[in-house]
């Protein structure tokens, strides 16, 4: 496919269709479920990709959207803008995957610090709601529980 339009019709037409078609699975099997699917918003994490995030707020089926962004990374204020969420309520939005990269916060008390001013910086955006994913990788020589 030549036109780069084109391409991003199909790929935008696909996903939206992938997720009616997931969605109509689970509510086959929980009629009352609420729906969701997680991305990383890829203008940030990885420009070039063809996933269109916008789209997923306004014209998909989710019942909510769930974004993933790491403190470290990019700065958080980056996220909301190629996400579209800005001024958005369509749906619902949720930080859906956060933690802290091993490789950057060694120290439990730096994650601790990290993610909680990420979810405390987040809330300037609207967010909805949050789901800790991880120290990753999760290292079990790190102790995570102050000793007794």
């Amino acid at each position: 496919m030549a036109d780069a339009a084109q391409k991003q019709e199909v790929v935008d037409k696909g996903i939206m269709h992938s997720i009616a078609q997931m969605k109509g699975e689970i509510l086959a099997h929980g009629p009352r479920a609420l729906v969701s699917m997680g991305f990383f918003a890829p203008e940030v994490i990885a420009p070039g990709w063809s996933l269109r995030t916008p789209g997923l707020l306004t014209e998909s089926e989710l019942n909510f959207l769930d974004f993933h962004a790491y403190p470290g990374r990019r700065r958080l204020n980056e996220y909301p803008v190629h996400l579209g969420m800005l001024g958005c309520e369509a749906r619902p939005v949720v930080l859906g995957e956060y933690g802290a990269s091993h490789h950057q916060y060694m120290v439990i008390a730096s994650v601790a610090r990290a993610v909680t001013g990420w979810v405390a910086h987040s809330c300037r955006f609207g967010l909805d709601g949050w789901l800790y994913w991880t120290q990753w990788p999760a290292n079990p020589d790190v102790a995570t529980e102050p000793e007794a």
